[in-house]
């Protein structure tokens, strides 16, 4: 069976590059995201089972620019027609962790039992914090200003504002909605039955839409919610992507070196993140997947 692989990236186009032609040569459709604000675009390779999307978000860190953007590719996938088996959403940064030959294997399996990777927990959710489990995120309402790391106003507002609108112990009408939200990290293996459900239920559902706009990382909470009040039967396993932390709540992972290869590996995830590889580094990397 094919897969979708979602890539949205901004930078390293030669790995970009690397990554989705091996995915491509692996049998399955690959569709990129270059952000707007970077000039990578012109430099992706396209060919036919990989596509770049044509009218790409400018995107903002925490901001729904991120949702955007993985919607964009999830539409390119659906209009091809295609059955897809997965859905995998990927950063320019993620690697697999196996062949394609043993992840077509690992994955025949999964989808047989309808296996969804994806980290989704009810909020508040314990790893964001001791403060509220991540609930201010949904509780406040975000503007886009203050949201993207882009501007001034994020770095010296961001913390002010949201004290000040929880101390006025304002609420949003969705946000005190019976429905609980969920969240996780935000790169997943969906299924194409669940991606179908997620999609349905967004497009019957335009109100929490505009809701989640005007969250902080909604990328993060957004597909979690949409797949959990979708109805669909859920049998998740966290998301299986393999990552290093310098310490703990740091806000980004570690780049995983060449001697971090073997440890990645032997975790049992499907894809590693962060990696950041020359050109050679590339070609010895996926020459080396068993």
């Amino acid at each position: 069976m094919i897969d979708a692989y979602l890539i949205q990236c901004h930078d390293r186009p030669h790995q970009v590059n690397a990554l989705a032609q091996y995915l491509a040569d692996g049998g399955h459709d690959v569709f990129i995201h270059a952000d707007a604000r970077s000039a990578i675009g012109h430099l992706i390779r396209q060919t036919a089972n990989i596509h770049l999307v044509r009218h790409p978000a400018a995107v903002d860190w925490g901001g729904w620019t991120q949702v955007e953007a993985t919607l964009k590719m999830i539409e390119e996938a659906r209009h091809t027609g295609r059955q897809y088996r997965y859905f995998h959403l990927l950063s320019g940064h993620c690697l697999p962790l196996r062949s394609m030959k043993a992840m077509d294997a690992i994955l025949d399996d999964a989808y047989a039992s309808q296996t969804q990777f994806i980290e989704c927990e009810p909020m508040p959710r314990s790893q964001w914090g001791q403060r509220d489990g991540g609930m201010h995120r949904l509780q406040v309402y975000y503007p886009s200003f203050i949201v993207s790391k882009h501007t001034r106003l994020h770095q010296d507002y961001f913390w002010l504002y949201t004290n000040k609108w929880l101390r006025l112990k304002l609420r949003r009408p969705a946000f005190r909605s019976a429905e609980r939200f969920y969240g996780g990290a935000q790169w997943f293996s969906l299924t194409g039955d669940a991606m179908d459900a997620v999609i349905a239920y967004m497009h019957s559902h335009r109100r929490m839409v505009r809701f989640f706009k005007h969250t902080f990382c909604s990328d993060e909470m957004f597909f979690q919610t949409c797949l959990m009040r979708s109805g669909f039967p859920i049998h998740t396993v966290g998301n299986h992507r393999y990552l290093q932390w310098p310490f703990a709540n740091a806000p980004s992972p570690c780049d995983l070196a060449p001697e971090d290869w073997q440890a990645a590996r032997d975790s049992g995830c499907l894809f590693g993140r962060k990696f950041q590889l020359s050109p050679a580094e590339c070609s010895r990397y996926f020459s080396s997947l068993t």
